[in-house]
This record gives structure tokens, sequence and C-alpha cells, in this order.
């Protein structure tokens, strides 16, 4: 080995351990909850609230909690904007000061879908009350967790998480008590973090660009979390959380892969290739151009083989553990499988048309889903049908992915500069 290559072996090393990482921190919530729940199922299904289980409401919460996440997280990733991420503590004083106006957004949002969703399933309105608290606690543990998440903070997630699931553990039918302590926690390192960082009040952001935040927040996670409560919604009764979560967690993991090691630095050198285009020679730039060409091809094929590799790992282990709803588990294994194929690709386009990745969520998924539940279709003809629009969705948008990134600078500088 040269002296020369060292620099690099430990750059990728670096990256590698931070990946891995990354990855751990994400999945940690679903493996210690997946660890815990077992313990305490007995209990959840025994303690009536309302004339339902506590299980099925926490479940139920757990389904519609991901996409709902999103009215608030959106907000305030956009209110902390410009602030440096490798500045933790400024980053998390800004997010608590964020955390209030976008609960504003979030809440009300919370409450409708909540209201919708116990009223479509006639819960009792004791049920339907605590239902409600659930999910608008989980709404206000998303707004404080954003800036771990944005700095990557792994102990204070890590604390987080941890508390949760201790307080699952130890007080399984006081179904408010999880989130309340982990928000407690987290919050407690936003304080901190207040008390330390001198940071300025969160600046005035207008109204129409917070909400677009919100939709483009929405659009993001749409995908792939409108699986687990399309089956919900399918046959509510039935409904099998297990299966259906660990069918999700293949495509999860790659969807952070394809961020962490695709998407971000791609945004990141279209940026600086957007800014030299106005300075430099097309010649200078080439060289440039054609290295982000294979990049994201690369990043689509690594999206594939990733998700390929994990799904197999995820059939042997469930496989070897013989274990209940099996067809569950393989149906939303496979749609999710192409859900997150799908959004790579829809990405990796919009990276060159910004407005394609909200436009497909809302104009072609959103709809796809809607239709699926009004004429009341099972959960294997719904998974069906969803997966056939993902897969139609990828197959149109790789082939738009080969004609556009044949002449990326053409939709980068030269379409924009031909429209003005």
């Amino acid at each position: 080995m040269s002296v020369e290559s060292l620099p690099a072996e430990r750059a990728l090393g670096v990256r590698i351990t931070r990946l891995v990482a990354l990855l751990a921190v994400q999945v940690f919530p679903l493996v210690a909850l997946a660890l815990v729940y077992p313990v305490v199922a007995v209990q959840l299904h025994d303690t009536l609230i309302g004339g339902k289980p506590v299980a099925v409401i926490m479940v139920t919460a757990a389904t519609l909690a991901p996409l709902l996440a999103q009215t608030v997280s959106a907000p305030i990733y956009r209110l902390i904007d410009g602030v440096e991420r490798a500045d933790r503590w400024r980053v998390a004083a800004q997010s608590l000061r964020a955390a209030p106006r976008a609960l504003l957004i979030g809440a009300p949002i919370a409450l409708l879908a909540s209201l919708l969703v116990a009223h479509a399933l006639t819960w009792s309105v004791a049920a339907t009350g605590v239902f409600v608290g659930v999910v608008e606690l989980h709404l206000v543990l998303s707004a404080v967790l954003v800036a771990s998440y944005a700095t990557g903070a792994k102990v204070s997630l890590l604390a987080t998480w941890s508390s949760y699931a201790i307080a699952l553990l130890l007080a399984p039918s006081w179904i408010w008590a999880p989130a309340t302590v982990a928000i407690v926690v987290q919050t407690t390192v936003l304080l901190i973090a207040l008390r330390r960082a001198r940071s300025q009040r969160v600046g005035a952001v207008p109204r129409g660009v917070l909400a677009t935040a919100v939709t483009r927040g929405v659009a993001d996670v749409l995908p792939l979390w409108s699986i687990p409560l399309a089956v919900l919604a399918a046959d509510p009764v039935h409904f099998l959380a297990g299966p259906v979560f660990a069918g999700m967690l293949p495509a999860l993991v790659t969807y952070h892969v394809f961020f962490e090691t695709s998407a971000e630095p791609m945004w990141r050198r279209i940026d600086r290739l957007r800014r030299d285009m106005g300075a430099m020679p097309y010649a200078a730039l080439e060289q440039d151009l054609q290295h982000m060409r294979h990049a994201a091809g690369s990043g689509l094929l690594r999206v594939t083989v990733v998700e390929a590799l994990l799904a197999g790992a995820a059939v042997l282990i469930v496989g070897a553990a013989k274990w209940d709803g099996v067809t569950l588990f393989l149906g939303v294994l496979a749609v999710s499988g192409i859900g997150v194929v799908m959004l790579a690709q829809v990405y990796t386009f919009g990276m060159l048309r910004p407005g394609v990745p909200i436009a497909v969520s809302g104009l072609v998924l959103l709809p796809a889903i809607v239709v699926a539940e009004a004429i009341h279709l099972t959960p294997a003809l719904m998974l069906t049908t969803i997966g056939a629009t993902y897969l139609g969705v990828a197959v149109l948008t790789g082939v738009m992915n080969h004609r556009a990134w044949r002449l990326p600078e053409h939709a980068l500088f030269w379409r924009s500069a031909l429209a003005a």
C-alpha cells in the first residue's frame, strides 16, 4: 500500500463508519421496540380504553405518526436553514425556538387526521380521545427530535429512544408514558443547548414557504409510510403490525443509504456546478459533468443492490423464525422495495427538475392510494395496486432519467437560460 493511498483509505473508512452509525441510530427505535413489544404484548392487549386494547391504539398511532411527523419536522428544518450543522448547540437552540411555530401548523392537521381515522374505525369517544392524545404527543416528540437528527447527535437520539422503550417496558398500560418520557429527555437536551448557545431569534418566514415545506415533507415520506397505513385501512380488525413493520425495515434502511451516499453528495455537487457554470467555460466543466452522470447511475444501482441484499436477508431471517403473517410480510417487503427504488429514480430525476418529486407524490401516488382505499380493496389487492403503481412510476422515471442524465447541463443551466 502506497503512502498516497492512506488518506483516501482513511476517508473511506470514516465515511463507512459514519454511515453505519447513522443507520444504527435510524434503525434503533424499531429494533428497541421490537424487543420490548413481545414482553409487554399480553398486558397491552388485555388493557382496554374505551373498549379498545391499548395495543390497537398504539399500533394505529404508529402507522399514522411518520406521515404526520413531517407537518412539524419539515417547517423546523426550513426555519433552521442557514445554521451550520456542525454548530450543534446553535442548531438545537434554533430548533427549540422554531418548534412552537411548527406545532401551530402540524397540531391541527394531526387532530383532523386522528379524528378521521378514529371515525372510520368507529371508535368510542374515550378511545378516540386517547388516540388523539397519543398522536399529538408523538407530534411533539417529532418536533423536539429534529435537532438531533439534523446534526447526527447519536447520544441524545439513543438516550431519547432508550427512555421511550424503557417507559413502555416498565409501564405498558400507561399509554402516554413512553412519548412523554422521551419528550422530557430530548427537551432537556435542547434546554441545555439553549443556555449554552448564542443564537438569534428565529427570523420571519412567509407562511407560504412553510406551507410548501410541509407539503414537500409529506410528499417525501408518502410513498413508503402510506404502505402500513393503507394495509391498516384495508383491514383494521386483522392488522398485524409485526409483519408490516418488519417488511418495511429493508426499504427504510435503503432509503437512508440513498440519501446519505447519493442524494446529499449529488445536491452539493449540483449546487457547486451551477455556481461554476456562471464563471467557467464548458470545457473546464466537462469532467465534472461526466463524474456527475456516473454518480447518478451509481446511486441508482446502489439502491437496487442494497435493497435486494437486505430484502433477501430479511426473508431468510423470517423464514428461519417461522413467523406468523409471512404472506403479509412478503407483500409489504416487495411493495416497499419497489417504492424505495421508485423514490431513488424520482429524486435522481428531481435533481434536474426540482418539482418532480412533489408532483409525483401529489398527482400520481396519493390519488392511486385514495382510489384503492375508496373501493375497499383487501390488503393483498391494496398492496398489489400500490406496488403496480410504484413499478410503473419507477420504469417511466427510469427512462426519463436515462435521457435527462445524458445531458444534465441542459437541465441545470441551458434550459433555464433559454427560458429566460
